[in-house]
């Protein structure tokens, strides 16, 4: 999705969009403490850092704006973030504008090209099994838990970056995978990372071919993808 470039920021319009729209979670600054904040898990996102766990970007790089717009319009599955399809291309691009505008850091910092996902290989039961091991070797079952069900020995001791506890996901959940559950988005997740979570950038620890067959066991852990 990219901007219409002749839809320019309207800081009057895009505000009362965000107060509409956004603020009875994200508060009216967008420090994420609106009014319903604190009976929300997890907390609404606070925007004033811009950091982002759901990105195409690498770990601790700004996302893009469509990566800003991909989350306005299809929401976030398995918490309070709402899709807003509902409203026009134009007042979601304002909205992106906005939440733009709440951090300094998009002034300052250059642009940062998205993670480029590679075709996937053909599935293999063999492959299946290696990504078991890399889920093995890389302690995933720490958090997530040996069978992926987000039991492991650590869970209860993770928080967030403001000290919240945070819960690893349930692997299980395909349909409610937060970044979406298809190859190419489990991929992005784990080469980016969650930034502000507990969940890294294997980025420059796996191999394609790791990463890929990681992706295929974690897909056999549910079966809605199938």
């Amino acid at each position: 999705q990219t901007q219409d470039a002749e839809t320019p920021f309207n800081a009057k319009v895009a505000r009362e969009l965000f107060l509409q729209n956004c603020a009875v979670c994200h508060g009216q600054d967008g420090t994420g403490e609106g009014p319903v904040s604190r009976f929300l898990t997890p907390t609404p996102r606070d925007f004033t850092p811009a950091v982002y766990k759901l990105r195409s970007t690498p770990s601790g790089a700004l996302p893009t704006s469509p990566d800003l717009w991909r989350t306005i319009t299809l929401g976030i599955p398995g918490t309070a973030m709402l899709g807003f399809g509902g409203l026009s291309e134009n007042e979601r691009w304002q909205l992106v504008a906005y939440l733009q505008s709440l951090s300094p850091r998009f002034k300052t910092e250059s642009p940062t090209e998205s993670v480029v996902s590679p075709a996937p290989p053909i599935w293999t039961p063999e492959g299946v099994a290696h990504g078991a091991s890399v889920y093995a070797a890389m302690q995933c079952g720490q958090c997530h838990g040996p069978t992926g069900r987000g039991d492991g020995p650590a869970a209860g001791a993770q928080t967030d970056d403001k000290g919240q506890p945070i819960f690893p996901f349930d692997l299980t959940r395909g349909s409610k995978f937060k970044a979406g559950h298809l190859g190419q988005d489990i991929y992005r997740v784990l080469h980016t990372g969650l930034d502000g979570t507990p969940m890294p950038s294997y980025h420059d620890v796996l191999s394609d071919t790791d990463t890929w067959d990681l992706v295929f066991y974690i897909q056999s852990l549910f079966s809605d993808c199938h």
